[in-house]
């Protein structure tokens, strides 16, 4: 009965920490609708003095997706992450500098097919952006077989140069005022 009781109640949970877990949800269910990820992991961390420091996001695809694709999901992801945090006016106040950029995210998709299995070698495993960096592996039989990293700056120039950026934006944009 004691343990039914600290479960259930909210007020265990400090304020900071139920608007961070609001907007990671909140960002969860646009990136749910909007390119079909779905959540299995959340978190973050905190400084000496409990500023956020940085937040955290996993998520599982069944899509098949090369490089290129998932630098788009990528770049996509991250920045309707860091637009509804950094547009949330009552958390700005229980983050390390008020604000958010790409060193304060990291954001992962793992691509598996149905039976929770790696995709075959053509097609990437998984990609993550992690303190400014994205990376892409691709496994075989669990031994990394493909690891490749560039910037979240690179990343961004690459989809500029593809005529690809402003279309995402435009698209994380739409979502997060829609959402």
């Amino acid at each position: 009965m004691i343990l039914l009781f600290f479960s259930t109640n909210c007020s265990l949970i400090p304020n900071d920490e139920a608007l961070v877990n609001k907007v990671l949800f909140k960002t969860a269910k646009i990136l749910k609708k909007t390119k079909h990820l779905e959540l299995i992991g959340f978190g973050g961390g905190t400084d000496i003095n409990d500023l956020h420091q940085e937040v955290s996001l996993t998520f599982r695809s069944h899509e098949k997706v090369n490089v290129e694709k998932a630098r788009e999901l990528l770049v996509f992801c991250s920045e309707v992450l860091l637009n509804k945090i950094n547009s949330t006016e009552n958390i700005k106040k229980y983050l390390l500098n008020g604000k958010f950029t790409t060193k304060s995210i990291k954001v992962c998709v793992i691509f598996e097919d149905e039976n929770l299995e790696y995709y075959s070698t053509e097609y990437l495993s998984m990609c993550f952006c992690s303190h400014s960096n994205i990376y892409f592996l691709t496994f075989e039989k669990y031994k990394n077989v493909l690891d490749y990293k560039e910037t979240y700056e690179e990343s961004v120039q690459i989809l500029k140069d593809q005529g690809k950026y402003d279309q995402i934006m435009k698209e994380v944009h739409e979502v997060c005022n829609k959402y």
